[in-house]
């Protein structure tokens, strides 16, 4: 008997046992999930905040062949696209020559340049200073920028511009002036040793739509100077270096921004 007492005894013990450490287990998972749909609820709070404050940037866009050259600015909620024509002729960048724009598109993906050939060719002839692309799922867009350009593409219908001539309106280039800058009136010196007459001069024109201003201007030559890029202005170095593909290596020698530029940059540029 007083076995048969001991085992039921054993069997309930295990039973609450079981229960016990059921319930607590249970607990452990509800506090997980918890904690789990927090951390979600918060991230999506945070990804959406972060969408909506992005600063403005611009962006060539593959579409069916035809470069879009798409603005968007989140905090003004302004927002504008302009066509260029995949026939309109250019000459193009990295020194391939002319070229349809529509053409470079499929050179860029097969000499594995993709879309940087393209917002690199936009940037010399219309005097557009962009260095964003996206080309189908490819792009060097990153994630905030690649969520809010598929929101605001699906509400851009129509076409604000349509360029026909490289002399781009200043009612167009308006558009592509950075906040930060536009109101400093940077001082640029630009130091030019590609041996050629206008490059340096187109290059002063596109960062005028920064609101830059050459200050400092010299000449000499290098056969193997690329570009190199420094000054006190650092956004405006950043947001330049990545335009023109130079490195970051001057000091600021007290510009706001300094540019040498050789011949190695004018045969690719």
């Amino acid at each position: 008997m007083r076995k048969s007492n001991r085992r039921l005894l054993s069997r309930v013990k295990r039973h609450n046992e079981k229960r016990i450490k059921g319930v607590k287990n249970k607990r452990i998972f509800i506090f997980w999930l918890v904690i789990f749909l927090i951390s979600t609820l918060v991230f999506f709070v945070l990804m959406i905040f972060k969408i909506q404050t992005l600063k403005k940037f611009a962006y060539v866009n593959n579409r069916d062949g035809n470069a879009e050259v798409i603005v968007i600015d989140s905090q003004k909620d302004k927002y504008l696209k302009i066509l260029i024509d995949k026939d309109f002729n250019v000459q193009s960048s990295r020194n391939y020559g002319q070229y349809k724009i529509g053409n470079l598109w499929v050179l860029g993906q097969k000499d594995g340049l993709r879309g940087k050939l393209v917002a690199e060719t936009v940037t010399k002839n219309f005097a557009i200073p962009i260095y964003l692309w996206k080309d189908g799922r490819y792009s060097n867009l990153n994630l905030f920028q690649v969520i809010k350009s598929s929101i605001v593409q699906k509400q851009l219908f129509e076409y604000d511009y349509t360029l026909k001539t490289t002399n781009t309106p200043d009612g167009v280039l308006i558009n592509f002036a950075n906040s930060e800058t536009e109101l400093t009136s940077p001082k640029l010196e630009i130091v030019d040793l590609t041996g050629t007459n206008n490059l340096a001069e187109n290059i002063v024109n596109i960062l005028g739509v920064y609101g830059v201003k050459a200050t400092s201007y010299s000449k000499g030559y290098d056969e193997n100077l690329d570009c190199e890029i420094g000054g006190l202005n650092k956004t405006l170095v950043d947001v330049v270096s990545k335009i023109f593909s130079c490195q970051e290596k001057l000091d600021d020698g007290g510009a706001d921004l300094r540019i040498r530029i050789g011949k190695a940059f004018a045969d690719r540029f």
